[in-house]
């Protein structure tokens, strides 16, 4: 994935006003431009991003904060449409974070939620409210 010059200077004065970054994989390590996630995460440290989520799909996610690192397996659900299901889980974790979660509870209950979304047709059809979300924790 290469990004011009511009676009990446862009993202990284984003990067520099957030507290938060919530990505996949090889968008970080190719933002940061970096050859591995040890390297892009002392970079995105180094921008002063305190909170960093790694969304890694079916296999799950992972929460750096500080030197805490945390980590939620794949929820397990039939996948119809995965359309959404990123924006479901970063919605589900700064959610929950405005709400006074911890991190670590914050990241199984954004990764319920992601996973949820995927099991209906559609970039809307999944989305889970408080109440469904009450019968899966």
């Amino acid at each position: 994935m290469g990004l011009s010059p511009e676009y990446l200077k862009t993202l990284k004065y984003i990067l520099s006003k957030s507290d938060i970054v919530l990505s996949g994989e090889i968008e970080i390590l190719t933002i940061t431009e970096s050859q591995s996630m040890e390297e892009a995460l002392d970079k995105l440290r180094e921008f002063g991003i305190k909170i960093i989520v790694i969304k890694k799909g079916k296999r799950g996610a992972e929460a750096y904060y500080g030197e805490e690192h945390y980590r939620v397996d794949p929820y397990p659900v039939d996948e119809v449409d995965p359309t959404g299901a990123g924006d479901c889980f970063d919605a589900g974790f700064i959610a929950s974070i405005l709400q006074g979660y911890n991190i670590n509870k914050a990241l199984r209950l954004a990764n319920i939620i992601g996973a949820l979304s995927v099991t209906k047709k559609g970039p809307m059809e999944g989305v889970v409210d408080g109440e469904t979300l009450k019968n899966y924790i």
